[in-house]
């Protein structure tokens, strides 16, 4: 519980203890040695893909990289990762399935237009190839009621912004919930990314709720 000092008309001064509740949480991290080893034998496959989806500068491939032994090692540790963020954010040790893991390649100028990702719990990026411009992935605040009514800024926080930017920077990633919206702004240069869902194979609800289900 974080506390700071106010001051009153009279200058007397109180303690203010905040509690921040219903937070959106968004992971960062970086790959091991061992995955960035894989990066070319990744890119490889990639631009031998067969494209299933275009548009805005933007070109997506086949679905099913973490069925591919070239994403093995990738997989697997996409895997350990999101059961231990599920883990560390209290939820029961259960199998994590990756059900899409596909590649993200945007020229330049090339947008991700702003979106979300359905029937899954967690989803994330992962960059392959980048440069010092590549444009970095954005967050929308998902709350519609907070901008009903802006106060003038003094400076811009993760308390008071409507939207978060991560850089994109190559053996580095960002796991996130599955609904929030997000996009990539233009982009300058090449910019390869691998994006992936994920999904809980167990028990979801509370037993007895009537609301509990078995996936």
């Amino acid at each position: 519980m974080e506390c700071i000092n106010m001051v009153d008309v009279n200058n007397e001064k109180i303690n203010v203890q905040v509690e921040k509740i219903w937070p959106t949480i968004i992971y960062t991290f970086n790959s091991k040695k061992i995955v960035i080893q894989e990066h070319e034998k990744m890119i490889t496959h990639i631009q031998k893909d067969k494209n299933i989806a275009t548009g805005f500068g933007l070109v997506q491939g086949q679905d099913d990289l973490h069925n591919l032994s070239s994403f093995k090692t990738f997989s697997v540790f996409i895997k350990n990762l999101c059961s231990n963020i599920l883990n560390q954010e209290g939820y029961e040790n259960q199998k994590i399935e990756i059900t899409n893991m596909w590649a993200n390649q945007q020229s330049d100028g090339g947008v991700h237009m702003p979106h979300s990702h359905a029937n899954s719990v967690l989803s994330g990026v992962y960059y392959i190839k980048t440069t010092d411009k590549s444009s970095g992935i954005q967050f929308f605040d998902p709350r519609a009621q907070v901008k009903c009514l802006i106060p003038r800024r003094v400076k811009f926080t993760t308390d008071n912004s409507n939207m978060y930017e991560i850089p994109a920077v190559a053996g580095t990633g960002v796991v996130f919930p599955s609904w929030l919206m997000h996009w990539t702004p233009p982009n300058t240069g090449e910019r390869i990314s691998i994006s992936w869902n994920i999904l809980v194979r167990g028990h979801y609800g509370e037993p007895g709720t009537l609301q509990n289900a078995y996936i």
